[in-house]
């Protein structure tokens, strides 16, 4: 059985109409197996245990291992997704 949760950190259902009819849509044909993480709600070390795979973009990731959150530790597999549009220097 799986399940898919969407952290929106930046915000962007609340900013993109497009975005949030597409999640919407995605949600619907999953019978709720992908869903919005509550960013009301802190991420704790269990959630992450509990995790298999994360999928992050790339400046998001370069902010995760630079915050000092206690779980970064722990993370579990971790595929990162770089922006065509960026330039690596």
């Amino acid at each position: 059985d799986v399940t898919v949760t969407v952290w929106d950190a930046i915000g962007l259902m609340e900013s993109d109409q497009k975005f949030q009819k597409l999640f919407q849509f995605i949600a619907k044909k999953t019978d709720g197996r992908v869903k919005l993480w509550d960013n009301n709600k802190k991420i704790e070390l269990n959630f992450i245990q509990q995790q298999d795979l994360m999928i992050i973009g790339f400046n998001g990731w370069e902010k995760l291992i630079g915050s000092p959150l206690s779980w970064t530790h722990c993370l579990p597999s971790v595929l990162i997704i770089k922006d065509n549009k960026q330039t690596l220097i």
